[in-house]
């Protein structure tokens, strides 16, 4: 009896021992299945977080949008009506400052009107100082005679040198006036001296070339040199 008690209790003791190599057997699968919960659930939290965040955030962005969308509507309008704006103040200006300028539509305008007749006063003294240095010095014969030169044998500023041929009444610039110069002084050369080649003329006149002497003759004498000795020796025979 004694043996069969120890029996029980040795079989107690094993069912024990199983059931409790049972219960550790299953605590490992159970707790990797919480630990998986646990995440998923964590998971699902951040996902629905940020979710409904970026759901927020569109709807900021598409309230922003339309509210620069507004703006620049506002703005557009504000610059379409600036000009109008801007001319009407023109307009108002223009009434205080300038009444004369305003003409009534039942009235005629019968006010005078002003035409500056005003010329410029040719300063004759100045350019007969000037034939009177051109004819003693002879500077027209020089090829490299400038506007500088001539002020500076006259004594007086190339500013004012150059207003006395702006204002001449035959409208004579200062290389027509010295172009006529040497003209006048190659046809003397021609009526004098038929020895003289035509271009030894040239050079003696102040001319730089032939070319340049040829044309100014012809533009100023309405003749050619040669045509002009020809017609002169014939006046001389004759």
């Amino acid at each position: 009896m004694h043996e069969t008690i120890h029996a029980k209790g040795l079989s107690l003791v094993k069912e024990k021992d199983n059931d409790c190599f049972s219960v550790k057997d299953y605590r490992k699968p159970l707790k990797a299945t919480v630990q998986s919960y646990t995440l998923s659930v964590f998971l699902s939290v951040i996902i629905i977080y940020l979710y409904r965040k970026n759901k927020i955030l569109a709807k900021e962005n598409k309230e922003l949008a339309n509210q620069l969308f507004k703006n620049e509507h506002l703005n557009l309008d504000k610059k379409e009506e600036t000009p109008i704006e801007a001319s009407e103040e023109h307009e108002e200006v223009e009434k205080i400052i300038h009444p004369i300028n305003q003409v009534s539509e039942d009235k005629p305008n019968t006010s005078p009107t002003i035409i500056n007749t005003e010329v410029p006063v040719f300063d004759y003294e100045t350019m007969e100082m000037i034939e009177i240095v051109m004819n003693e010095q002879k500077l027209y014969l020089s090829q490299d005679l400038n506007v500088k030169q001539l002020a500076s044998a006259m004594g007086v500023t190339q500013k004012k040198l150059l207003a006395t041929f702006k204002q001449h009444p035959q409208s004579i610039s200062f290389n027509d006036y010295v172009n006529q110069k040497r003209v006048n002084h190659a046809c003397i050369l021609l009526k004098e001296h038929p020895e003289y080649t035509v271009e030894a003329i040239a050079a003696d006149s102040g001319f730089s070339s032939p070319i340049t002497f040829y044309r100014w003759f012809e533009k100023i004498t309405g003749m050619k040199p040669k045509e002009y000795r020809k017609a002169n020796e014939q006046k001389i025979e004759d």
